[in-house]
């Protein structure tokens, strides 16, 4: 086992929290995104967090593009939000962030973190760990249903 310097779990720590906080903040939007819902007016379900819940627990729709696009620039948006430090910490929690700290990590102080990679981590590690996870009646109600769009 590798012994992880305290510096470490502290970044850890870090990234975790932050990382938790902007998933909520999210979810809570995406609860209240309730126009243009795709999944058709007699689905039951109220909301886009619903519409994600339902395909990430079942089958992606033919316009699963469209959810990943719009969370994507969204989870962005937070990103840019962040303190450098806060973004620096979630990226070190990365394949990319893990690789790079092990083989350049202290060499200089430029950490070249990746939007990118910090987007795909927060919406799969994250976001979409809570959808596979999040249940209510009408989730589970369109579930039982059988239904698809």
């Amino acid at each position: 086992m590798v012994d992880e310097s305290v510096e470490s779990k502290i970044v850890r720590a870090l990234a975790q929290r932050v990382s938790r906080l902007l998933a909520n903040r999210l979810i809570s939007t995406l609860q209240k995104m309730t126009d243009a819902l795709l999944s058709g007016g007699d689905s039951g379900l109220e909301n886009t967090w619903d519409e994600i819940c339902v395909q990430v627990q079942y089958e992606q729709s033919v316009y699963w593009d469209s959810y990943t696009d719009t969370l994507a620039r969204m989870v962005e948006a937070e990103v840019a939000s962040l303190r450098p430090y806060e973004r620096e910490a979630i990226w070190l929690q990365t394949d990319s962030g893990m690789v790079w700290s092990i083989d350049d990590g202290c060499r200089g102080d430029h950490v070249p973190i990746s939007a990118e990679d910090i987007v795909q981590h927060l919406t799969e590690d994250y976001i979409f760990k809570k959808a596979a996870d999040w249940s209510n009646p009408r989730i589970r109600r369109y579930l039982d249903s059988g239904e698809t769009w």
